[in-house]
């Protein structure tokens, strides 16, 4: 299961194209709003194609004229000039392909950065990534127990959908910050106090989100912890040779008793965490 994406900023929209969304995920100059000047390659290409054409004019009129040497001399500059016109072109479709500038143009609503975001919205999509990673970090994850849409489809789309609203209160709240600078009047209040529900309901309804994918997160950890108690019941017989040589009846049937009931926490832990995890699509 895929999980690159996890942890990493800037926080992407899903439907981003694969190629670009790779591009953009953990790319730095992107994470904090910067360009990076990436038209030098393209200078140096054009530049090389302006000489060669020239040259090849020169050394055409000068094969003509009988002149041998300078035409010598000339192929001397024309094929270090073909070579690097031949791979300064891919380098330029490369370094454009990645170009900061080209990808904030294409996609610069469809991603979110640490700057977008105000301290309390933050907090709340730095819970949201740390339940999302305990998902994919955990081993009933990767032996392939939960549900794989669920966390390679749904969880990529939560958290962009979390993040994108947190953008958006991290600028009403800067918004009503500026806007009660001066000296509020009762019009102002009036005009801010429904503003300010409204922010207050979104942020609610983005907590609740946010306390859902961390029951998520604990339904796993809670299937983990019983994977992990089975894998204990494999020195149950050395347990059972120890108390065999004291008579411990009680002793063996205590451990019987709970080998039983290990495995069915187990199945159970699991369905629970599967469960979760599907009712997360219907937010």
């Amino acid at each position: 299961m895929s999980s690159w994406w996890v942890g990493r900023w800037p926080v992407v929209d899903p439907d981003i194209p694969d190629d670009d969304k790779r591009r953009i995920v953990g790319n730095n100059a992107l994470a904090d709003r910067r360009f990076v000047p990436t038209g030098r390659a393209s200078v140096f290409v054009v530049f090389c194609g302006l000489l060669l054409i020239y040259l090849i004019v020169v050394l055409s009129g000068k094969m003509a004229a009988g002149d041998v040497s300078l035409a010598n001399g000339t192929l001397g500059i024309v094929i270090p000039l073909l070579v690097a016109t031949a791979v300064g072109a891919p380098i330029t479709h490369y370094a454009r392909l990645r170009s900061p500038r080209r990808l904030t143009e294409l996609y610069q609503h469809q991603y979110v950065v640490p700057a977008d975001l105000d301290q309390p919205a933050r907090l709340l999509l730095d819970r949201a990534g740390h339940a999302i990673e305990t998902v994919h970090d955990s081993r009933v994850n990767r032996l392939g127990w939960l549900d794989s849409v669920a966390n390679d489809v749904v969880l990529p789309r939560r958290l962009w959908e979390i993040a994108r609203r947190l953008r958006t209160q991290s600028e009403l709240r800067a918004e009503q910050a500026r806007a009660t600078r001066g000296v509020v009047t009762p019009e102002l209040h009036a005009v801010l106090s429904p503003q300010r529900a409204a922010l207050r309901r979104s942020v609610d309804e983005v907590t609740g989100q946010v306390a859902a994918l961390e029951a998520y997160a604990r339904r796993v950890q809670a299937a983990d912890a019983a994977l992990h108690a089975q894998d204990l019941l494999r020195s149950n017989d050395k347990y059972r040779d120890l108390l065999a040589h004291t008579d411990d009846v009680e002793g063996l049937g205590v451990l019987a008793s709970r080998a039983d009931g290990v495995g069915a926490v187990l199945a159970n832990s699991v369905r629970e965490a599967v469960a979760a995890g599907r009712t997360l699509a219907v937010f």
